[in-house]
């Protein structure tokens, strides 16, 4: 699973940092937000997402105690890249603050060279390389 560590500081300049800040996606799974810091103060509230009409990216229930959020990537007849901002909303000390727009990127694998069925040449399904031509 994707992991994607957030931080914040209200008092900072950004309040908010994300690693990575471009999450790419090539196929379902569930991306885990997850509290960067030593001890934070703070919980997560929600998740915005937008442009998600087709309900490619589903943010489950928050656990009880807000130390994690998990946006599901269902990957759904992705064809072309797509770019999701989305916003995180958190809560600390009684007031919510709001991040900017980091992005999570859906990006098929591209005509076989990728995925799960081996690489470009990368000897990933095993064997020798061909013998190079001779010249007589």
């Amino acid at each position: 699973m994707p992991n994607i560590k957030v931080g914040f500081t209200p008092t900072a300049t950004p309040q908010f940092t994300f690693d990575p800040e471009h999450q790419h996606m090539q196929g379902v799974g569930t991306i885990v937000f997850t509290q960067d810091g030593t001890s934070p103060q703070w919980v997560f509230k929600s998740c915005n997402i937008d442009n998600n009409s087709g309900g490619q990216l589903v943010v489950q229930p928050l656990p009880p105690n807000g130390k994690t959020l998990n946006v599901q990537d269902k990957f759904l007849n992705v064809t072309a890249k797509q770019t999701f901002k989305y916003t995180i909303t958190v809560t600390q000390g009684g007031t919510d603050y709001t991040s900017p727009d980091p992005d999570i990127i859906n990006d098929p694998p591209s005509g076989g060279s990728g995925g799960s069925h081996g690489g470009s040449g990368s000897g990933s399904q095993g064997g020798s390389p061909a013998p190079a031509p001779q010249k007589n």
